[in-house]
């Protein structure tokens, strides 16, 4: 396969990988570790521990800032791609739009509001659905984790891809047809 290095969208699917990436890190560590912790604790360390990591996450912007990365630049890999076509436009797309609606929609739609509550609660005194409102946060997160990881694939794959000619992809470069 023959490197393409003038393709438009490969810095900006670099910055989309390299955010999502980020984001899908930091998705898989909370579920995969901190949620489990916190689903053993006691209502009232829950809310204190959930307060301060809601608050750590924000200030300075450890979460947000590596999404909003991913999206911009995905986007604008999507929009550069657009015209070539072909593999790599299809998978920045569809990392673009996996992230936007898996992850970002649901971060600001459920677990923002969730967030913005937990952070109201009194740690002597949680709310008598509190579990319920956890487990809510975890089911979302959850998804969240699972569509940035897929974000992160596509937007790999569609730097892979845009990086060779798509005849040599195909079998039909120079040594091929």
């Amino acid at each position: 396969m023959t490197p393409r290095r003038d393709v438009p969208g490969r810095g900006a699917l670099l910055w989309a990988a390299l955010g999502t990436g980020l984001f899908a890190g930091l998705m898989v560590t909370f579920v995969g570790i901190i949620d489990r912790v916190l689903a053993s604790l006691p209502a009232a360390e829950y809310t204190r521990v959930m307060q301060g990591l809601i608050k750590a996450a924000d200030v300075p912007p450890v979460a947000p800032l590596p999404i909003m990365v991913g999206l911009i630049a995905g986007g604008i890999a999507a929009w550069q791609l657009r015209k070539a076509g072909g593999g790599a436009y299809r998978l920045a797309l569809a990392g673009f739009l996996v992230l936007l609606l898996g992850a970002f929609v649901t971060t600001m739609a459920v677990n923002a509001p969730i967030n913005f509550a937990i952070l109201k609660w009194d740690p002597a005194a949680p709310p008598a659905d509190w579990e319920a409102v956890r487990d809510r946060w975890h089911t979302f997160s959850v998804l969240r984790t699972v569509s940035s990881v897929v974000a992160f694939a596509c937007f790999l794959l569609a730097l892979v891809r845009s990086g060779h000619r798509e005849a040599d992809i195909m079998g039909e470069g120079e040594n091929g047809a």
